[in-house]
């Protein structure tokens, strides 16, 4: 995320924003923007897979 606001960068192929679209991470990505806004439920999703992808446990 770039923000306080829950946007990312949409720097990335268009079949998986698709497909974070249609699970209900992301709002819809279509448009000129260069940024998506995660929904609550991709915002609370992303912090669980970034503490068990990258925080070590003791």
């Amino acid at each position: 995320m770039h923000d306080k606001f829950g946007r990312a960068w949409k720097q990335i192929d268009w079949s998986i924003t698709d497909r974070l679209y249609e699970k209900g991470y992301i709002h819809d990505p279509v448009g000129k923007t260069k940024s998506v806004v995660l929904t609550e439920e991709g915002l609370l999703r992303s912090e669980e897979l970034f503490k068990k992808l990258f925080v070590k446990s003791d």
